[in-house]
């Protein structure tokens, strides 16, 4: 399907600008390959759809790539990204763009994710968006692996079963 090889491609070309893979686009086609292969099964456990977790480590990955941290890592970070962004009742497109409007160092009123997460505003805000990549994404993971115990729950909950059920019926029926 398009959207998914658009995906696969545009974390390709993700990796190979960001230095987070070696043997160029080729090569970042292969790890993709395989990270999606991996966001499969996350997503299986998550409340949320495949493309919704895919987004999230889509969005992430440049600001990622500055802080250091690498493709398993913000696979990783992205689930339990899905799983606070279900907990705090976001819709997962603008619970992506603020993920990454925090690893940019961009916190504030205008990013309810952070503030839900963290309590990120006022001056909180001021002194994380000061901080460097590294330390944000590290303040982040930590505030993330609070909420991460709700993945094991999700797995088995409703909605956790029928995004995966939907995830399904769009690989294998269209």
């Amino acid at each position: 399907n398009g959207e998914l090889e658009r995906t696969q491609i545009s974390m390709a070309a993700i990796m190979n600008a960001n230095g987070m893979n070696a043997g160029g686009i080729h090569g970042g086609m292969r790890v993709a390959a395989d990270q999606m292969q991996k966001m499969r099964k996350d997503a299986a456990a998550l409340p949320g759809e495949f493309m919704d977790l895919a987004n999230i480590m889509r969005t992430g990955m440049i600001p990622g790539a500055h802080a250091g941290l690498g493709v398993d890592q913000m696979r990783q970070m992205s689930a339990k990204v899905m799983a606070a962004g279900a907990v705090s009742g976001l819709p997962m497109d603008q619970v992506a763009r603020e993920f990454a409007q925090l690893m940019e160092g961009r916190a504030g009123a205008h990013n309810v994710f952070g503030m839900r997460l963290m309590g990120l505003s006022g001056d909180s805000a001021e002194k994380f968006n000061k901080s460097d990549a590294a330390s944000r994404a590290k303040m982040i993971s930590e505030s993330l692996d609070k909420f991460a115990p709700s993945i094991e729950v999700f797995k088995t909950s409703w909605e956790g079963l029928s995004s995966t059920f939907v995830d399904n019926v769009k690989r294998f029926g269209g």
